[in-house]
């Protein structure tokens, strides 16, 4: 009889294998793709909506992991899950016919826009008026500077010539005063110093003057010309040069919207390829590309208001994988009982449209 139990044993080990089993002999080897807000180390801790939602789930089966964090690089989990040296990824995955042919997915748990992050353009009359603002500071205090050197040199070259009395017509005081006020030169230089001097500084102040009017005028014209949203439309895409990160489905997707993909190794390069204008904008999801816009404290860059598509966020295992069906469970029984929900609102933000799985 006991003979019979072994071989039994062995046969349900061997033909049913469970996730218990696999766990009990070492710990679930977890990849950590990061993209903030789903997957993050802070604090000298790994979280985010995906880890959380992680964490739950194995919590609620008593399951013993590891992380193993794998930056931004999508590409190597594949990898990684193909040659059995991960057991799941972890992270932000969007699910693709590409990856499905080398890896699984589970049941999604967040549906995720795909967003476009482009320069900032003034869009308010308080943002113009700031912009002409500050190009008419810049100008009048080139003009203050170039008055005050003007009535020094004079001074210095007409010193001999000039009246102490500052109620005096030819007191340097009184020249200056009736210059900036009347925009006339009634004192006539002596010195052949002075009229140079004189008539540099009337053309040098004069050529000032003309350039506030016409910086003024560039500023409101720039300003009221621009069009709120430049990519209102994915079809406004077409033939600009866009980034993604490399290894994301997003390269794949906007190539089709005829666009030029320039591949980034991370979000990080994308924006600054953004910030030096060699692209016209950074493709991503519209949450991770939220969150790097709000801790980078980018002031010059926002989302615009484009939806380029949606797509469903995933765990990737491998194939065949003993944890899929656990997996696909949990997640369907967090979902119905609020707590995707209120894993996401703590990094999204409380009542968020982006939290109604």
């Amino acid at each position: 009889m006991q003979i019979i139990i072994g071989i039994l044993v062995v046969l349900i080990s061997c033909c049913f294998p469970c996730y218990a089993s696999t766990n009990a002999r070492q710990p679930i080897r977890v990849g950590l793709v990061i993209y903030p807000p789903f997957a993050q180390f802070k604090n000298n801790q790994y979280t985010g909506i995906a880890v959380d939602i992680w964490q739950e789930i194995a919590d609620i089966e008593h399951l013993h992991y590891r992380y193993i964090p794998l930056n931004e690089d999508i590409k190597t989990a594949i990898e990684l899950l193909k040659e059995h040296k991960l057991d799941v990824v972890v992270g932000p995955i969007s699910t693709t016919f590409e990856r499905g042919k080398s890896v699984d997915f589970t049941r999604p748990f967040f549906v995720n826009m795909v967003g476009l992050a482009v320069p900032k353009a003034p869009q308010t009359p308080l943002e113009i008026f700031a912009i002409v603002a500050k190009s008419l500071v810049y100008v009048l205090g080139l003009i203050i500077i170039a008055c005050a050197l003007f009535i020094y040199l004079l001074g210095l070259a007409e010193r001999k010539f000039l009246s102490k009395d500052r109620e005096d017509e030819k007191s340097l005081y009184y020249i200056a005063w009736m210059y900036l006020i009347s925009r006339r030169f009634l004192y006539l230089p002596v010195t052949l110093r002075g009229k140079f001097i004189a008539l540099l500084g009337t053309g040098i102040i004069g050529f000032l003057v003309v350039t506030i009017v016409a910086s003024i005028s560039s500023s409101v014209t720039i300003a009221l010309t621009y069009e709120r949203d430049q990519f209102s439309d994915p079809g406004k895409l077409a033939d600009k040069p866009i980034a993604a990160v490399e290894g994301s489905s997003h390269l794949a997707m906007i190539k089709q919207l005829g666009t030029m993909p320039v591949p980034a190794k991370d979000l990080a390069q994308a924006f600054s390829l953004l910030k030096e204008h060699k692209v016209e904008g950074v493709v991503g999801d519209h949450e991770t590309l939220r969150y790097y816009i709000k801790k980078n404290k980018i002031t010059s860059v926002h989302l615009a208001d484009l939806i380029l598509s949606y797509d469903e966020l995933v765990f990737m295992l491998p194939f065949h994988s003993p944890l899929r069906k656990m997996i696909d469970q949990q997640i369907l029984y967090l979902q119905d009982n609020g707590y995707t929900k209120m894993i996401c609102e703590r990094y999204i933000g409380l009542n968020s449209k982006y939290c109604s799985l």
